[in-house]
């Protein structure tokens, strides 16, 4: 090589210092993320695919003896408690999905009743609508029923109620609903009374399996029905004596919802701004539970409120599904409690999910790292070609460089001896740079030499 390579040897060492930007270039081009993997497991669950025979406890003439397990179910419900069960195949730390079946309930034999209402009765302090009163036919069907006395213009009602029938070949035992529910836009619209079964069934859920509990959907009125349930009791109270009892199996539900939905709300005939007076909500009659379902955009002159039904089914299906947690765990008879064919050991096929961090590599960044490492590869190998016609190896240090450049400092070693001989002989010199005098003229000049001989040019 002579020195007229330099400039490569420039471009060779600019280019190795450029190198650091490799490193910026690696890192975009490789990212990590955090994502959910599926894959396909097998669950096995214990939980009755629907309400055990029984459960709710003992009808009495007199009233009702609540079991311990449905006390259970109304605490769990009330305090929001998670449904802590044990299943299998779904991994620790991860989270699994299903379809299961439990007991819920079904909305069946609806009938619905309407009074128009108008401008004009809403103008006027005589108007009436929707007063209707509890009826029931000895064939056990519903009809009206579910209001337990008369009211003058209701704008929201709801009702519970227990369904017992006289005939033991007609509804099962179940319980009864009814609502009523009053809407006008521009003072013009209805009330519509509505009066439905709540009947005992098999339902499908989407669940979530997770840290040892299930996570139900958040509405679960939107369940799929399977099958109606065939297990629960028939009876009449009529003909019940003062000493005869009969299991329950779902009376304490329809007992328990009565103190959480029941509501009253009714309209009054009020006097705002012209052009007169006109009927309006009673803020008096107006419970919690009502006022969820108040739609507050309707603005003025308009009343609107969102049909309780859904909320009402969903209640009833949560707490059902812990009867069935509950049940599948604490009887040992289950087979005679529920219908022929069904069994609380539910094997599923199911998701399971699991957190995962992904790599990804960005080919366009990792492309132009390649293009810099390879352009270096090939303007610095050149320098290094011939390299094996030395005679000892070669480190590239500075002793060695001095030694090739005949440096008067280590002039008297052997350039065969490398850096080895250089700190065999000067190993122990103190050496400093600065204005060094030598040569045929004692010209000062910059370098390296033994600390005494070295000027400092400050």
């Amino acid at each position: 090589m002579t020195f007229w390579h330099a400039p490569w040897v420039s471009a060779a060492t600019l280019l190795v210092v450029v190198m650091i930007v490799d490193g910026a270039l690696l890192q975009r081009a490789s990212s990590v993320k955090a994502t959910t993997l599926a894959e396909d497991v097998r669950l096995s669950i214990l939980l009755t695919p629907e309400l055990a025979h029984g459960f709710s406890g003992q009808e009495v003439a007199n009233g009702m003896a609540t079991s311990d397990e449905a006390t259970r179910v109304f605490n769990d419900f009330m305090d929001e408690a998670p449904m802590m069960t044990n299943f299998t195949g779904c991994h620790q730390g991860s989270k699994c999905t299903g379809t299961i079946r439990a007991p819920g309930v079904t909305a069946s034999h609806c009938n619905h009743t309407t009074w128009p209402i108008t401008p004009e009765m809403l103008h006027s302090a005589n108007a009436s609508w929707g007063t209707v009163h509890k009826v029931q036919n000895n064939n056990g069907s519903l009809e009206h029923m579910g209001i337990s006395k008369s009211i003058q213009n209701p704008i929201f009602t709801i009702e519970t109620f227990v369904m017992v029938t006289t005939d033991d070949e007609s509804l099962p035992e179940g319980m009864g609903v009814t609502t009523g529910i009053a809407g006008w836009t521009h003072l013009n619209g209805h009330f519509v009374l509505r009066d439905c079964a709540l009947t005992p069934s098999i339902l499908e859920y989407d669940v979530t399996f997770d840290s040892g509990r299930i996570v139900p959907p958040s509405d679960m009125s939107e369940a799929r029905l399977v099958a109606f349930a065939n297990n629960t009791e028939r009876f009449s109270l009529a003909r019940t004596g003062p000493t005869e009892t009969h299991p329950a199996t779902m009376d304490a539900f329809s007992i328990f919802m009565s103190t959480i939905v029941e509501a009253e709300g009714l309209a009054s005939f009020s006097l705002p701004s012209p052009p007169g007076q006109t009927w309006q909500t009673n803020s008096d009659s107006m419970n919690s539970y009502m006022d969820q379902f108040v739609n507050w955009d309707a603005g003025a002159n308009n009343l609107a409120f969102d049909d309780p039904l859904p909320d009402i089914m969903s209640k009833m299906n949560n707490m059902m599904m812990r009867a069935g947690l509950i049940s599948a765990r604490k009887y040992t008879n289950l087979a005679s409690r529920m219908d022929p064919g069904l069994s609380a050991n539910q094997t599923i096929a199911g998701k399971q999910h699991t957190r995962a961090n992904v790599f990804h590599t960005d080919l366009r960044w990792f492309a132009g790292a390649a293009v810099l490492e390879l352009l270096a590869i090939v303007v610095v190998l050149p320098l290094f070609y011939g390299f094996w016609r030395f005679p000892n190896d070669l480190s590239q240090s500075p002793f060695e460089m001095a030694l090739a450049f005949n440096s008067p400092l280590v002039s008297d070693v052997n350039s065969r001896e490398g850096v080895k001989g250089v700190l065999a002989r000067h190993g122990d010199v103190r050496v400093s740079y600065g204005l060094v005098k030598g040569g045929d003229r004692d010209v000062e000049r910059l370098g390296f030499a033994e600390s005494g001989h070295v000027v400092r040019p400050w």
